[in-house]
């Protein structure tokens, strides 16, 4: 009983011990972005391979939403009476987590074009393209076009959080309202 006591006043002593925790986290933000990547890439195995049976762009989503939403699953179940600041703390991480994905998909791709050209290989992304020129006339939304869905699947799996981040915020909100009921023994 003291060696675990003395574990629990010194937690430098393994200093490795969080890893286990987070190792989900980055194998899944890790799958998440290379699907991402993938679907940003015209002439990648990935893309090629899931195209058969699934728009990787809906897989991209689905990824990114099934992830998130199993972090608030488990965070809720890990403390089920959040108060109303720790769903929005709750809240403020999860957007923050989508946020960055989305970032990290779209420089990945452009860091990879950048180095293409930089090779001497043509860059297939430019703001100066005659697409973006020319947008007077453009549709607001081509769901041919890559950065665009891979944006509108970020923008799904933040209104995702937002829908179960509300759900909670409301089902505290009644719990608070609500007369606490006597315990009969």
């Amino acid at each position: 009983m003291t060696v675990l006591a003395e574990w629990a006043q010194n937690p430098l002593r393994y200093p490795y011990s969080h890893f286990g925790r987070r190792a989900p986290d980055v194998c899944m933000g890790s799958v998440v972005i290379a699907v991402g990547v993938a679907g940003l890439t015209a002439h990648c195995w990935l893309r090629t391979i899931t195209e058969v049976w699934i728009n990787i762009h809906v897989l991209f989503g689905v990824l990114l939403c099934t992830w998130l939403t199993v972090r608030i699953r488990t965070r809720v179940k890990q403390s089920p009476r959040m108060q109303p600041a720790d769903i929005q703390e709750m809240s403020r991480q999860h957007s923050r987590i989508a946020y960055l994905v989305l970032y990290a998909v779209i420089g990945i791709k452009l860091i990879a074009d950048i180095g293409h050209a930089w090779t001497g290989g043509p860059g297939p992304f430019s703001l100066l393209n005659e697409r973006f020129l020319t947008a007077a006339g453009a549709n607001l939304f081509d769901p041919r076009d890559d950065y665009q869905m891979c944006l509108a699947a970020g923008l799904v799996a933040l209104g995702l959080v937002r829908v179960m981040v509300s759900r909670l915020r409301t089902r505290s909100y009644q719990r608070a309202l609500a007369p606490e009921q006597p315990s009969q023994s």
